[in-house]
């Protein structure tokens, strides 16, 4: 099937390949493995022959294909390295255990004190990693409000975690 310029996955590529890198950057953490997740997201995409669906966010689709791109690379790359023997010690640290569990349990008591806005935003943003516009698009509110709701999590997220014996804990081992 021919697909016209615009709706073509290729000119849609073409069009966001800022957010290609950024989006391949963030799945993978290192500039070498992104720019290898870029070129194989854009070899899938001057191979896709099919027209993007206009009813669907074409954006979404994109990030999805960079996403899947990254994780199977990843793997790819996790298969053919062989990992170093590791000592483990035959008995866990019951400490350290404990304390990674009241770590993870004073964490979610701190998201779950914010807003429900400011829980949703911080989740599009940071969790699922949609930009400010995207996250804006998904909660019916303008760009800048998102911006704020982060802000304003992410300032409550660290004073309220601070507060606690959660840096001490992280620090300690």
């Amino acid at each position: 099937m021919t697909t016209s310029d615009d709706t073509s996955p290729e000119a849609l590529g073409r069009r966001h390949w800022a957010e290609i890198k950024a989006w391949a950057l963030y799945e993978c953490g290192d500039l070498s493995t992104a720019d290898d997740v870029c070129q194989e997201a854009w070899m899938k995409l001057r191979a896709s022959r099919t027209a993007l669906d206009p009813t669907r966010n074409p954006l979404a689709w994109l990030r999805t294909v960079v996403r899947s791109t990254a994780r199977d690379l990843l793997a790819r790359e996790s298969r053919m390295r062989r990992p170093a023997p590791v000592e483990r010690s035959t008995t866990p640290d019951l400490d350290r255990v404990i304390d990674l569990h009241r770590g993870a349990r004073e964490a979610l008591d701190a998201f779950a004190a914010l807003s429900p806005r400011q829980r949703e935003a911080v989740d599009l943003v940071d969790r699922q990693g949609l930009t400010v516009s995207e996250a804006a698009d998904r909660m019916e509110v303008e760009p800048g409000t998102v911006r704020v709701l982060v802000h304003q999590a992410r300032k409550a997220l660290r004073a309220r975690l601070l507060d606690t014996e959660l840096p001490a804990l992280v620090r300690s081992r």
